[in-house]
């Protein structure tokens, strides 16, 4: 997959600037500034390949509820004032 510089840098300068824009979206850019420069436009199939080849994923700025790795959701025990066992029957 050969993808001219331009574009990559175009790319990378979108989202960086709005992190959480899809392929989708930066493929109507994308065209614009293409028919600009005169340069060869690619799918957005091709557009997520790039995203993903340069690690162009940025961590969004907010905790997400949903995410398990965030540690916001994840219930917390307090084993100390929790009993071990049941309390013994002293009549029968």
């Amino acid at each position: 997959m050969k993808v001219n510089s331009e574009i990559v840098t175009f790319i990378r300068d979108i989202r960086e600037k709005h992190p959480r824009i899809g392929k989708e979206k930066i493929k109507k850019f994308l065209d614009e500034y293409c028919d600009k420069r005169r340069i060869r436009t690619i799918s957005p199939s091709t557009i997520g390949k790039i995203i993903k080849r340069y690690d162009l994923t940025f961590n969004p700025s907010k905790l997400n509820y949903h995410n398990p790795q965030g540690g916001w959701a994840t219930r917390k025990v307090n084993y100390k004032s929790k009993e071990r066992h049941s309390p013994k029957s002293i009549e029968p």
